[in-house]
């Protein structure tokens, strides 16, 4: 695992990375006619405001596979994939559950031979984990150098 810093979702990243992680949680809500995830803070906010579609997408995706590590959409040579860090969004992030996220995508990225993976500190923004103390050595444990965490 390496620790960079840098804007995550600046066109430079985009093009760095195979996979870019976005931290998410297990809420849906049904809006009309149609489920959506909640991606209302932190980096899936910033995630669904650039790709507005992504919570009726990840929101289905939920629905049928469950709160797992799970490829949300494409862009360009892209691929966004959820990061499960809570299980609802007003809980505190579930380290547990961070593990268990690590472990799939660790599997999914293995599977798929991808070789540079980007992801944010999970847990540590809005969800209250000390970096330092609780989730870097969990990471630390799991990821190899294929994988970035990326503060910014």
């Amino acid at each position: 695992m390496i620790e960079i810093f840098d804007d995550m979702f600046s066109r430079e990243m985009l093009k760095k990375f195979e996979v870019i992680c976005i931290t998410t949680n297990g809420c849906i809500k049904k809006d009309k006619h149609y489920y959506k995830a909640v991606m209302g803070a932190g980096v899936a906010k910033q995630f669904s405001n650039m790709y507005p579609l992504s919570p009726s997408i990840l929101g289905q995706k939920i629905l049928v596979n469950g709160n797992i590590v799970q490829p949300i959409m494409k862009d360009y040579e892209t691929i966004f994939v959820s990061f499960p860090t809570k299980h609802h969004f007003k809980d505190k992030s579930d380290i547990n559950l961070i593990s268990e996220s690590c472990n799939q995508l660790l599997e999914y990225v293995n599977e798929n031979n991808f070789k540079k993976i980007l992801l944010p500190r999970p847990g540590c923004s809005n969800g209250g984990r000390n970096w330092e103390k609780e989730i870097k050595p969990i990471l630390k444990k799991i990821l190899d150098g294929r994988f970035y965490v990326i503060t910014r």
